[in-house]
């Protein structure tokens, strides 16, 4: 069918739907559901083939039971661009209404689609974010029917992901690009523009294009800015914006320091509700204060080390940043296809040598061309640097935009979208160093940092060593043993790990009421306690030990002194801690 059918139905001066064009997205074909409220509500069924999208409008939404056979009609194709759109068409236009992104993925046929559907008849398998497993569209009348016939009938093929009880358009409502629901994207007002990606992730989503933005409530920030733009009169014209902005802020004047101690987030056990709170991802990377002045740029670690030579490439491209000087706190990542963070992808990396592939998400901006940006409410911070990335900006530099709404939903949404949790912040907060209860972060999983204290003789056909021994500090600086992990580890990590553990051998053990002549001692070589482990977990047993850890990678930005065990604090306790007077000359 192609596009010319799309392209004549639209008048595209008054809809910002993408005029499309004939594109291959890869390998893989998408697969996409869009929850369309026009005149009637709808699900719009779309497969990527041949440059397009084939679609069918499905008035009753897919079902999970294969007895439920959906009408599903079929609609001119449309263009791959339209796989990312989600907001409002202009009331008049053709379609006019609210379109949600209900689900996302990619598509198998079974058999050539170009025949299937031909014969009216296209059977395959989706792996979506909510659907999965065969499915089956098939032509009324079948083949005799011809093209002609544009009813088709949607269903489900019994496999292990059919359910009979389960009507998924009700219990799963709401956008997988931005957690929001129909109300929502409405309330919203604004449309699909086709120079942004719509995805969250929050995983902000591009994270190159994320698997996309978990999204909020009412304002969604869909993916991060990026890209470079051609020098024009749009730099000089965000240049004056930003100073105009600087100075109605009342920005004060300040010289930009060397180093700079980073605000940390408080581990709580659920994320906070009301308009008094921001939620970002959690990147699960790096975190990097970038320090920009004199055509040259800096990253340093959360505990002060320069680790500008481990990114050559983002130090290059951060230094080609257009100010004068700034620095800026953010996270340095490796993603994958999906956008989605992997701290073990950035181990990989570094291994490697890879480092090309390096991204550096922006969250904070705490100096700005000669102005201390820290004081100034959190919401001023975030849009001048949303100004700023109005701007040329180089294409390693991306920005962790910030999403409005219900912080349980959107904690939900990431941890759907296997996102490591989200930060909450506080609303017209300042930038205050330490770990106070303006910055609340909520994991998706069990994942922590353990000190090295020792490891195990390797077994079988492992070479190098068996397993690490772990540990933490309590609230007097002890060590206490939290279990050992050995899984996890390739043998490039087995290798350059052992040589690290090599030359911090110790004859006595660093564990306090860990023995050298414990039983579970025998065999092990003590190390220093120097070197800290990133450890993701199932939960803790009923002796204090970890259940099921997996290594992830050496936190080479934190020292062993500061890894102690975290305790998840209650939103109660939050209000309760937020109602208490401050000690006299004590700082909140």
């Amino acid at each position: 069918m192609g596009l010319r059918e799309y392209q004549r139905k639209r008048d595209f001066r008054k809809t910002s739907e993408p005029r499309g064009r004939l594109q291959r997205t890869g390998k893989k074909l998408s697969y996409l559901i869009q929850k369309h409220a026009a005149s009637h509500l709808h699900y719009d069924f779309r497969l990527e083939s041949d440059g397009v999208l084939l679609s069918w409008a499905v008035p009753k939404g897919p079902s999970l039971s294969p007895s439920q056979k959906r009408l599903a009609v079929h609609v001119e194709d449309h263009p791959i661009e339209y796989g990312t759109f989600e907001g409002t068409i202009p009331e008049g236009e053709y379609g006019g209404g609210t379109v949600m992104l209900w689900d996302r993925g990619t598509w198998e046929p079974i058999d050539d689609p170009k025949v299937g559907m031909r014969i009216g008849r296209l059977e395959f398998t989706i792996h979506g974010e909510k659907l999965h497993g065969r499915w089956m569209l098939v032509r009324r009348g079948g083949k005799s029917s011809g093209n002609t016939e544009h009813n088709w009938f949607l269903f489900k093929i019994d496999d292990e992901y059919a359910d009979k009880r389960k009507d998924i358009t009700k219990t799963e409502p709401l956008s997988v690009a931005t957690g929001r629901d129909l109300k929502e994207i409405a309330a919203n007002g604004k449309v699909w523009k086709s120079n942004r990606s719509n995805h969250v992730s929050t995983r902000n989503a591009d994270p190159t294009s994320s698997k996309a933005k978990v999204a909020s409530n009412s304002k969604p920030k869909a993916s991060p800015s990026s890209g470079k733009r051609k020098k024009s009169d749009q730099s000089s014209t965000v240049s004056n914006t930003l100073t105009e902005m600087l100075e109605d802020a009342g920005a004060p004047k300040g010289r930009m320091p060397v180093r700079q101690e980073v605000q940390f987030a408080k581990l709580a056990k659920e994320a906070p509700d009301g308009d008094e709170w921001l939620h970002e991802v959690k990147f699960d990377g790096y975190r990097m204060l970038c320090r920009i002045a004199n055509s040259k740029a800096r990253f340093i670690s959360r505990n002060g080390h320069d680790w500008t030579k481990r990114f050559p490439e983002l130090a290059t491209a951060a230094a080609d940043f257009p100010v004068e000087e700034a620095m800026f706190d953010g996270e340095v990542v490796a993603v994958d296809e999906s956008g989605l963070s992997h701290f073990q992808m950035l181990q990989n990396v570094f291994q490697t040598g890879q480092t090309e592939k390096l991204l550096y998400y922006v969250f904070d901006l705490l100096y700005l061309n000669g102005h201390n940006l820290k004081d100034l409410p959190l919401e001023k911070r975030k849009s001048i640097i949303e100004t700023l990335f109005k701007s040329r900006v180089p294409a390693a530099i991306r920005y962790s935009e910030h999403l409005d709404g219900s912080g349980e939903s959107i904690f939900k949404e990431a941890c759907r979208q296997h996102w490591e949790g989200i930060i909450s912040k506080r609303r017209g907060s300042s930038y205050r160093p330490g770990r106070g209860l303006d910055w609340i972060k909520v994991k998706c999983s069990e994942r922590a940092e353990f000190v090295i204290g020792g490891y195990t003789a390797p077994g079988g056909s492992r070479e190098h060593f068996g397993a690490l021994l772990l540990g933490y500090h309590d609230s007097t600086g002890k060590l206490i043993h939290a279990g050992r992990v050995g899984t996890g580890f390739n043998e490039m990590t087995l290798k350059s790990l052992h040589a690290k553990l090599r030359r911090l051998d110790r004859a006595t053990s660093p564990f306090e009421h860990f023995p050298e002549k414990h039983a579970e001692a025998r065999g092990v070589q003590w190390v220093k306690p120097e070197l800290v482990a990133e450890i993701n977990f199932s939960n803790w047993t009923e002796d204090g030990l970890l259940r099921h850890p997996v290594f992830q990678g050496l936190r080479e930005d934190k020292k062993a002194r500061d890894v102690i065990y975290d305790i998840p604090i209650s939103i109660a306790e939050i209000r309760q801690l937020e109602r208490k007077p401050p000690k006299r000359g004590a700082k909140r």
